[in-house]
């Protein structure tokens, strides 16, 4: 066994180090009951998701723009692989580099992580534009590999458009609804052109899908959004 590791991860390294210690025992004696990473779109064609793991095994999917599968899954993360990553973080002491992590440019990907401590206290690392240190880049991907390891965090391929119809605008809640008709495909987190002929009216991003509407939040406006534009990705 290397020196100095705290006596909660021994069994990491000899599992007669938790003979007599039930297994929820090992759980309760890491230092976070929950990790997250969040990967947000971009102007392009970004993989955005959610990714949730817990230390009693569960593991919570949820896909959103470009990624595979779309919207909410379960599986699973065992003991040692979240022990793992627990130890990971304190070996290199990562809470002393919380904070957010900026570009100087626009339009990129927001990385965030989330360390939920027992008490609920929760330390956050948000990294736009991969800016911050290297341990946190890795624990970024350290985290995305589990997700691939349920089968999940695969990119999206292909090139498919999805129009839509502007419905309603709400200008208070800087809301939008958009037609789409039965169109499959649309997922929340995807980002709409808006535009009237040929002119450029803003951005808007999806928030929820219904059968054939969605809702999408406004996050950029050269001119006014109206009832009647139109508005297209492509996938």
């Amino acid at each position: 066994m290397p020196d100095r590791v705290p006596e909660r991860y021994a069994f990491l390294y000899d599992w007669r180090a938790a003979e007599g210690i039930t297994k929820e025992e090992l759980a309760a004696a890491l230092p976070y009951k929950r990790i997250e990473l969040e990967r947000s779109g971009c102007f392009g064609t970004c993989t955005a998701f959610l990714l949730q793991l817990a230390r009693d095994g569960r593991a919570t999917w949820e896909g959103r723009a470009y990624s595979e599968p779309g919207g909410t899954c379960a599986g699973t993360v065992g003991l040692v692989e979240f022990a793992r990553i627990c130890w990971f973080i304190e070996k290199l002491d990562l809470e002393r580099v919380a904070g957010n992590y900026m570009a100087a440019w626009t339009d990129d990907q927001t990385t965030t992580i989330r360390l939920v401590k027992p008490g609920g206290e929760v330390i956050e690392f948000q990294d736009y534009g991969r800016q911050s240190p290297i341990e946190i880049l890795a624990l970024a991907d350290l985290l995305e590999l589990v997700a691939r390891r349920n089968g999940w965090a695969r990119k999206v391929e292909g090139e498919v458009s999805i129009d839509a119809v502007v419905l309603d605008v709400n200008r208070e809640l800087e809301h939008v609804v958009l037609d789409k008709g039965l169109r499959d495909g649309m997922r929340i987190g995807y980002l709409f052109v808006v535009y009237l002929d040929s002119e450029f009216k803003g951005m808007v991003r999806v928030e929820e899908v219904l059968e054939t509407t969605c809702s999408a939040r406004i996050i950029n406006e050269k001119r006014s959004i109206s009832s009647g534009d139109s508005a297209s990705m492509n996938l």
